[in-house]
């Protein structure tokens, strides 16, 4: 059953990276976890398959410590995974400052930079054109400029994270700029 989920996550997160099998930034460390650890999964699976009765104890002992290795390395997936979502800037990795807090005088420039910063944290739940996917179409959103804040800040619990921690104010406010700039 893990291998039949790990097909889906693996089909998925390949669409998701427009193909890339590694990546960079936090998406490399994500897949330098992921594809061994469903690379085991998959060589344990089809022993398992092919052997049909029980193991000897050595091969037992083999095939478990196989696939905890494969959970160990599913766990640190998961964590780059997470850092991904919910850590710093995703596309240049562990080292890149997650905060931009030059101030923007320029509408069209914290346009533009509320855009980047929609690309990098919110696109894959509400879509690279903000249309809605697994979150909701932001064009034409009738929420205050306060709520909308407040929504990025808090997150809504089991639905979208809070970005609190990763986004400055000046980052939510070039959010909001973008999110004004969209017309249905």
């Amino acid at each position: 059953m893990g291998v039949l989920g790990g097909i889906g996550a693996v089909k998925s997160g390949l669409v998701l990276s427009h193909g890339q099998t590694l990546g960079g930034g936090y998406g490399r460390f994500h897949h330098l976890f992921v594809w061994p650890a469903f690379g085991l999964c998959v060589v344990f699976l089809g022993w398992r398959l092919l052997r049909r009765e029980w193991f000897l104890q050595r091969g037992l002992v083999i095939y478990l410590a196989g696939i905890s290795l494969s959970s160990a390395l599913m766990m640190g997936a998961g964590y780059w995974g997470g850092e991904m979502l919910l850590g710093a800037d995703a596309t240049t990795g562990p080292s890149a400052s997650s905060s931009t807090t030059a101030s923007i005088t320029d509408h069209s420039a914290r346009v533009s930079q509320g855009h980047q910063l929609f690309l990098m944290n919110c696109a894959h739940c509400h879509a690279p054109d903000a249309t809605g996917d697994e979150g909701p179409n932001l064009h034409g959103v009738a929420k205050s400029d306060a709520r909308i804040a407040s929504l990025i800040k808090n997150g809504v619990k089991g639905e979208m994270p809070k970005f609190s921690a990763k986004l400055s104010d000046a980052d939510i406010q070039a959010l909001i700029a973008f999110i004004r700039s969209l017309h249905d």
